[in-house]
């Protein structure tokens, strides 16, 4: 790693002996002693370790680091001891307007501290290339990581092979994060703080990765945050972590194997904190079971050998109903040689299961998916949750911990602001026991995504598996193959919604239609469109349906002008709904919200469009190709670059769009503008429809999906194409109207 290297280039190049020691900030300031680098170019280097340390303590035992301290160093490593602080930080450094080209923590202990374990503050530092946490552990319930980089560039950040109790870092005021990497690490946040936050305002954090990590969570905060205002974001990418709580019950296990009339159900206590098991609730009411104690029709509970008498077994109570079953332990060890259920310990049982009715029915384990269970542990420790499939065996269920109750912090969450954002990749987590969403995009302000849900386990939240909040805002990518169950609400929950939207509550067809909708908030000269409203004869359309420019009336009503509602058929009868399409500069919408989930079509941000003759535009990793024809959309100030161009490659991050003038400076404060490749530039309105994209690429067989044709609509959808040429291709479908973009 460029932690490694670095440390033993150090290691080589300096001396790390101490000088003259301190025990307070108000003592002689300390420097380290340094090889003579001579004609070499080396770092220069402050070196913390065992032999100096004492010369960068507090009062309060925790070790300090400001700009004195570098005074002729280019460079920070701090390595090899534990702190113990008796109040406010263990490690504080703070540092500005100075060059600092690396910074290392490598092989730390923090075993006490009151506020932060590590608060890493560096404002305007120049030429800051790496910072590297490796093998770190920090005790406690307080945060245990905070880095902010305010108006700071660095290359890279790596975190890994460390347990810490939550991290939080920060890219403020134009810094620019061009690599981040969490990995290897355990990261358990203490009540108040969040596993993992990424905050970005007003900066950049590309290619930011969170992978491989054993686990992530917090007591009370969201257990992955990842925050962007104003700042477009790229390569985010969470994949095969740990999220969340641990499956099987942590503390128990509750398996139903194969027919649960023949075989017996297994009960097993797997606390590691020495808790017993004093109650547990099997309850079979939400899936349409109960079960039958008869000894004639069925089979009435019983312990199976001696697993009751060595679980301390004191009752087994069914409901009037028959659908819950309770059973209850002994917890009390004042009694010498008294049993109670203890770790490590199983209680085996049978009871016969039916149908409601009862109706005799021969019920396997995988029936019981979907049934509650609870239990009480010494500490009143509760846990809940539900019956889940055992993927290696089709007939078997086990317990999982939740649905829990539903909570407002969510297991991942990607909450952007004026910040679109390309090529996520959210792949191979488990997340489990989320008391809100398992994961959830909350976008707004035009902050379209790009990317790939795929491969999670999303198990045991108490609102949704996944969950799409898209506030004027898109979604294009892939959400396939994900586990997702268990959880308290919906699998997959998807709310596109607009800003200025409403009810319509009351139409008046008079010779200017006038709608009524409570608080509408739209003033004289608002261009909406309106949808749903019903006529009475279903072979007229209410003429307030579609694209309209309003007059307001009052705070609850506005006529569409120009609309006749007198017409002969014309009779609202109710519906609607109504929303400010918010054109653009180019003339296109935004106000309709799309979620497509199956979407592999080339897209990306524009970062910067320059006033220049051609336009150049920055956009980070766009993989386009010279020749290639793009749309771009949006982009506001330069409305010039707007358009279908083709386009000649700079390098990675930009190109030029051939043959074009800007006309103004690149105005991003109402969302930044964007580009699709795979442009279609003409579909004939023929048999088989003949359609143009320049530079396709395609060959006769191959399977495309066109979305977003306007005028022939039929080309719209999924098709094997023929190939006439380089840049035409056959569709086998009849077209419907004339293209008009």
């Amino acid at each position: 790693m460029l932690l490694n290297t670095w440390l033993s280039t150090a290691r080589r190049h300096f001396n790390m002996k101490s000088g003259t020691r301190r025990v307070a900030r108000s003592a002689s300031r300390h420097s380290g002693s340094v090889e003579s680098l001579e004609t070499r170019s080396l770092l220069t280097a402050l070196v913390i370790n065992p032999d100096n340390r004492a010369g960068y303590l507090n009062a309060a035992g925790g070790l300090v680091i400001d700009n004195a301290d570098m005074v002729g160093k280019d460079a920070l490593v701090i390595e090899g001891f534990s702190i113990s602080a008796s109040s406010g930080n263990a490690l504080t450094i703070n540092l500005s307007g100075i060059t600092l080209k690396s910074l290392a923590i490598e092989s730390m202990v923090v075993t006490q501290h009151t506020s932060v374990g590590m608060d890493i503050s560096l404002t305007n530092v120049s030429e800051l290339q790496t910072i590297a946490v490796e093998n770190v552990t920090i005790a406690g319930s307080r945060l245990g990581l905070d880095l902010t980089l305010t108006k700071t560039n660095a290359d890279a950040l790596t975190i890994d092979d460390s347990s810490i109790p939550g991290v939080r870092i920060e890219a403020l005021s134009g810094s620019e994060l061009r690599h981040g990497l969490i990995t290897e690490s355990t990261i358990v946040a203490g009540a108040g703080f969040e596993g993992v936050l990424l905050n970005v305002n007003e900066g950049t954090a590309d290619n930011f990765h969170i992978e491989n990590n054993l686990r992530i969570t917090s007591a009370n905060r969201d257990f992955v945050r990842i925050n962007s205002t104003n700042a477009p974001v790229d390569g985010l990418t969470i994949q095969n972590n740990q999220i969340g709580s641990v499956t099987q019950g942590s503390g128990l296990i509750f398996r139903a194997d194969g027919d649960t009339f023949v075989q017996p159900l297994t009960l097993t206590n797997n606390s590691t904190q020495g808790e017993l098991i004093g109650t547990f609730v099997f309850d079979v009411s939400g899936i349409g079971l109960q079960f039958d104690p008869d000894a004639v029709t069925g089979k009435p509970f019983a312990a199976r050998g001696t697993s009751g008498t060595t679980t301390g077994l004191l009752s087994s109570v069914l409901s009037n109903n028959n659908q819950v079953l309770t059973l209850t332990f002994n917890t009390s060890t004042i009694t010498a040689g008294a049993e109670t259920f203890a770790p490590g310990e199983t209680l085996q049982f049978d009871i016969d299961i039916d149908l409601v009715g009862p109706v005799p029915a021969a019920i396997f384990g995988d029936d019981l998916i979907g049934a509650d269970v609870s239990a009480v542990l010494t500490g009143n420790r509760t846990l809940a949750g539900q019956m889940i499939g055992d993927p290696d065996k089709v007939t078997a269920s086990e317990f999982a911990i939740g649905p829990r109750s539903a909570g407002t912090t969510q297991g991942i969450i990607i909450d952007l602001t004026n910040a679109p954002t390309t090529n996520m990749v959210i792949a191979g987590n488990t997340v489990l026991g989320a008391p809100g969403h398992a994961f959830q995009i909350a976008a707004d302000r035009f902050s379209d995504v790009t990317g790939v849900i795929r491969d999670n386990v999303l198990n045991g939240a108490g609102k949704d598996g996944i969950r799409f909040d898209m506030t004027d805002s898109n979604f294009t990518g892939a959400v396939v193959d994900n586990e997702i169950q268990g959880n308290g609400q919906n699998g997959i929950s998807i709310l596109p919604t607009v800003s200025r939207s409403g009810q319509v509550e009351a139409v008046l067809d008079a010779s200017t239609v006038v709608v009524t909708s409570t608080n509408h908030g739209l003033v004289t000269g608002d261009q909406i469109i309106l949808q749903g409203l019903v006529n009475d004869d279903p072979t007229v359309n209410h003429p307030g349906n579609g694209l309209h420019t309003v007059t307001r009336i009052d705070n609850n009503r506005f006529r569409l002008n120009a609309v006749d509602g007198t017409a002969v058929g014309v009779r609202y009868v109710g519906g609607g709904t109504w929303y400010v399409p918010d054109f653009q500069s180019d003339g296109s919408a935004r106000g309709l919200v799309t979620v497509d989930m199956q979407s592999t079509i080339p897209r990306g941000v524009i970062r910067a469009a320059t006033n220049t003759s051609p336009v150049e535009i920055t956009s980070t990793n766009h993989g386009l190709v010279s020749g290639q024809r793009i749309r771009v959309s949006n982009v506001a100030g330069n409305t010039a670059a707007n358009g279908v161009k083709q386009i000649t490659v700079i390098d990675a991050n930009r190109f030029r769009l051939d043959s074009t003038v800007g006309n103004g400076d690149y105005d991003t404060t109402n969302g930044f503008g964007t580009w699709t490749a795979n442009v279609v530039t003409a579909v004939s309105n023929g048999g088989n429809m003949l359609a143009t994209s320049p530079g396709h690429g395609l060959k006769t067989g191959d399977e495309i999906r066109l979305t977003g044709v306007l005028g022939n609509t039929a080309a719209n959808g999924t098709f094997k194409v023929t190939v006439l040429d380089a840049d035409r291709f056959y569709l086998k479908k009849a077209g419907n109207g004339v293209y008009t973009g």
